[in-house]
């Protein structure tokens, strides 16, 4: 289920990418992100109002599970799934280990997918051609996330993620001395198909770590740590690459973290429902 939910922003930024950058080209970024935003207020706020927050709000039940005792509603149910609290969550070192992982993991990410594009026009790719192939990473992302998602139910999660993280450290390699158009497409297959293979199994690891009760709330304490890196590690790259002229030293950092970053969900052991 998380795979398919996955599915649809790799989907969407496959197709939406490229038509951004023909209209950057065509009417100019501002007007592009007005509409941008108008777009997502337009179809964004009226589909939350079509939310469940839970599968017996709809008389379903999660996966696997077996049905509800007769008078027993979702409430009831999520109360039996755990007795965790906040505090003890906070304290124990599967969390603590968890957040540094994922933290390690975000250095990368936005950095990536912020400054692909200026490396690749760096080394004497056009502009057209270096959108499109951001637009190919994220399409090939997209059977990532099925075949991962797929996986995750039958092989340890966090070995699968401490894997995907592991080759996309070899991806970003790859990228960092990539000078021909082979070997930025070896980066695309390799980083684009483990970078979505990755975001099911980080959503389904965590439901699995915190219970579908403490999902949400545990997910928000994780988030500004999160941040940190999607904040840092552009602004380092950025830096890196006036100091230098280059992208390379900013991507072996790049690389280095996502190889720690896999060591680390490694050892996230322990489920705390």
């Amino acid at each position: 289920a998380m795979s398919i939910y996955a599915l649809a922003a790799g989907v969407g930024g496959a197709i939406i990418v490229p038509l951004l950058s023909k209209s950057i080209q065509l009417y100019g970024w501002r007007s592009t992100a007005v509409y941008s935003g108008l777009t997502f207020w337009i179809i964004g706020f009226p589909s939350v109002l079509v939310f469940k927050n839970y599968p017996e709000d709809m008389g379903l039940l999660s996966d696997g599970d077996t049905p509800l005792p007769l008078g027993q509603d979702s409430e009831t149910s999520l109360e039996s799934e755990s007795e965790l609290t906040t505090r003890e969550a906070l304290k124990s070192g599967t969390f603590r280990r968890l957040l540094l992982a994922e933290s390690l993991r975000t250095f990368l990410l936005g950095s990536i997918v912020l400054h692909q594009i200026p490396h690749l026009i760096n080394i004497g790719i056009d502009e057209v051609t270096a959108a499109s192939i951001l637009g190919l990473m994220i399409s090939i992302s997209v059977p990532g996330r099925l075949i991962f998602g797929f996986l995750g139910d039958y092989i340890e999660k966090r070995k699968l993620i401490a894997i995907t993280m592991i080759i996309q450290g070899i991806g970003v390699l790859v990228f960092a001395f990539a000078f021909t158009l082979f070997h930025v497409y070896a980066f695309v297959i390799i980083y684009g198909l483990t970078y979505g293979g990755c975001i099911p199994l980080l959503m389904a690891f965590r439901g699995d770590i915190f219970g579908r009760k403490k999902y949400a709330q545990m997910s928000g304490i994780m988030s500004p740590f999160r941040m940190i890196g999607n904040v840092v590690g552009p602004v380092f790259a950025g830096f890196l690459f006036d100091v230098t002229g280059s992208y390379m030293i900013a991507f072996l950092v790049f690389t280095c973290l996502a190889i720690m970053s896999g060591l680390s969900f490694f050892f996230v052991k322990g489920d705390l429902v």
